[in-house]
């Protein structure tokens, strides 16, 4: 975050999709891990959010 760049920026893989999600993780998982890889840190919920999100009230 302090160089002002994407997570891996070097890594040309990484800056133009998202990783794959685990075929074994239910919905709940799958859109808790899509709101943390939003590309945009500005669409990214807080970790405050995160820590209300569904996936981590089971």
């Amino acid at each position: 975050m302090i160089t002002g760049k994407p997570p891996w920026s070097e890594y040309e893989r990484v800056t133009r999709s998202s990783p794959p999600m685990p075929e074994t993780l239910f919905a709940k998982g799958k859109d808790f891990l899509r709101c943390c890889f939003r590309r945009q840190p500005a669409k990214r919920p807080s970790a405050a959010m995160l820590l209300e999100h569904a996936f981590l009230q089971i």
